[in-house]
């Protein structure tokens, strides 16, 4: 698993892309679960050696994600959080501000 700033052309969107990739021998069932910034939860059936990608839409949050990636048949889970780098002026986490 991986993420990375989207970009559209050489501009960032301000959105993470999440890249899934199943390097075991049977199919993957992955879920990527919003903790903080009710963007909901995305689940994905990868098949043995092919990668999907997922963006998460982070307009709503200011940029600002907190998510959890886990696999039905495995454990430990990852979870990932911080806020997408634009270069713009940045927006204090509204999470901690009690928005969300």
């Amino acid at each position: 698993m991986r993420a990375a700033y989207e970009q559209k052309e050489s501009t960032l969107t301000g959105d993470l892309k999440i890249y899934l990739r199943n390097t075991g021998g049977k199919t993957l069932k992955a879920t990527i679960h919003d903790n903080s910034y009710k963007t909901g939860t995305v689940t994905r059936t990868i098949s043995p050696g092919h990668e999907t990608s997922i963006v998460r839409h982070l307009k709503q949050s200011h940029g600002w994600y907190d998510f959890t990636v886990k696999s039905a048949d495995s454990e430990p889970e990852a979870r990932f959080t911080g806020r997408v780098e634009t270069g713009k002026t940045s927006f204090t986490d509204p999470f901690m501000g009690g928005v969300f």
